[in-house]
């Protein structure tokens, strides 16, 4: 792995070797074009969806990057997909920085507070070494592995049949009577013994032995050997998926629950890559379910933080239907990324949208929010389109469709903030209790 080569293109970039393409990242002839359109794979966002390439042939000797941010490593060669906030010839790191701030809320969600994921991701930042989103995902698996081991090595009892010379723990009656001739000296034995080999336990000695074996940096190497070596009697896993599923979330290793998103990264790649004869591994996710994830975890944060009696409601929560069939069953189904509700009434809709833009709002999008407004906000209230921020968006702008008021707000996604501006008709357009909520500062350190 010390010899592989890295590229870093964008999320919509292009990869060539035509020197006469405009914004391409150059890559040399033997680069293994056909290796990487021939990936296939599974999108751990999505089970159901398969993904049969994260990129697109374009022509002769260019690819381009398909809809996915992430790492992809086959036949010896280094892929770095950046968000497309990223072009080449830029600084990479901000691109880094926001695909980890977006990573850190989809990892978290569900598992850690608002304001314990908040801290971790301040922390993330202040690392601002070079190190691609794979380096880092394994660097961030080893810091949450020592913080367990500091916190202690939960053990645990296990069944266990043997036969001894001498009585421990309960006689196996029917098995002794059975015992053979010549054997009649040994007890079988019944007794549950006390020690590290459980499940969790496993996973990350794992893990730890394959940072030790992939990592690229000599330190982190390193240090996953040494963990490694502090687990000797923990044996590795020998059926991942069957740990998985056996991990104890109880009360008594409530401090292990950091450190298994993470450990089930390390383990099962996002993707895991079939390319012609080459094997391989990757780590995509789809820019904007992660961009959704992240808003949703952001707005908690900040409604825990606000004196309001506002209820985040996701995705999978509000459903209605534009109009019915000739059945009467609903039809046109519904279903924005967010919306807010106090005392069970809508009282605003928000919807992401991964997309580069001026803050002019494609018609789709304004057609949809429309839709939105009347089914869930009886036509009256502020519908909000989020989109990443850019050099050329980074204030908001309205609009208005009779009683509905149409907002386009940009989010900077690393410095954690709605960038709303200060004018009065933006926070008459959102409302009072939704000014104040985007505009609230990103979540506080809390030690």
């Amino acid at each position: 792995m010390n010899r592989s080569r890295t590229f870093r293109a964008s999320e919509t970039g292009l990869l060539s070797t035509d020197r006469r393409t405009g914004a391409t990242v150059h890559v040399p002839a033997d680069f293994p074009f056909r290796q990487m359109l021939a990936v296939r794979g599974t999108d751990l966002l999505d089970p159901e969806r398969k993904v049969l390439s994260p990129f697109r042939y374009v022509d002769g000797r260019t690819i381009a990057g398909a809809e996915h941010v992430g790492v992809v490593e086959t036949a010896g060669t280094v892929v770095e997909l950046l968000p497309k906030t990223w072009s080449p010839g830029q600084d990479p790191s901000m691109a880094r920085a926001a695909l980890e701030a977006m990573l850190e809320s989809y990892v978290d969600q569900g598992r850690l507070s608002p304001r314990r994921s908040a801290r971790r991701l301040q922390q993330a930042h202040l690392r601002a070494t070079p190190m691609s989103v794979g380096e880092r995902i394994l660097q961030r698996f080893t810091a949450e592995a020592e913080a367990v081991m500091q916190a202690g090595i939960r053990f645990g009892y296990s069944p266990v049949q043997e036969q001894h010379p001498f009585l421990r723990g309960r006689l196996d009656v029917a098995r002794q009577i059975r015992q053979m001739p010549g054997k009649e000296h040994l007890f079988h034995l019944r007794h549950t013994r006390f020690h590290p080999s459980r499940p969790e336990n496993r996973l990350i000695k794992s893990a730890l032995l394959r940072v030790a074996g992939r990592s690229r940096d000599p330190i982190l190497r390193t240090r996953a050997a040494q963990l490694a070596e502090i687990m000797h009697d923990v044996p590795a896993s020998q059926t991942v998926r069957h740990d998985l599923a056996q991990w104890d979330s109880g009360r008594l290793l409530a401090h292990y629950a950091a450190v298994r998103p993470w450990c089930r990264l390390v383990l099962e790649p996002v993707v895991g890559l079939t390319a012609g004869s080459q094997l391989g591994e990757a780590w995509l996710w789809r820019t904007d379910r992660m961009f959704e994830r992240h808003l949703e975890v952001r707005l908690r944060a900040r409604l825990e933080t606000a004196d309001q009696h506002l209820e985040l409601v996701a995705q999978g929560g509000p459903r209605r239907h534009l109009g019915v069939n000739a059945a009467g069953e609903g039809a046109f189904r519904l279903k924005p990324d967010l919306a807010l509700r106090r005392a069970g009434e809508f009282v605003a809709v928000l919807d992401a949208k991964w997309k580069q833009t001026d803050g002019v709002p494609s018609e789709d999008d304004a057609y949809q929010m429309f839709a939105y407004g009347h089914r869930f906000l009886s036509g009256r209230g502020p519908v909000v389109l989020v989109y990443p921020s850019t050099p050329r968006f980074t204030a908001p702008v309205r609009y208005r469709m009779g009683e509905l008021r149409l907002v386009a707000v940009p989010f900077d996604v690393v410095a954690d903030r709605f960038l709303i501006g200060s004018d009065t008709g933006i926070a008459e357009a959102l409302g009072n209790e939704l000014h104040r909520l985007l505009a609230l500062d990103p979540v506080p350190d809390i030690r």
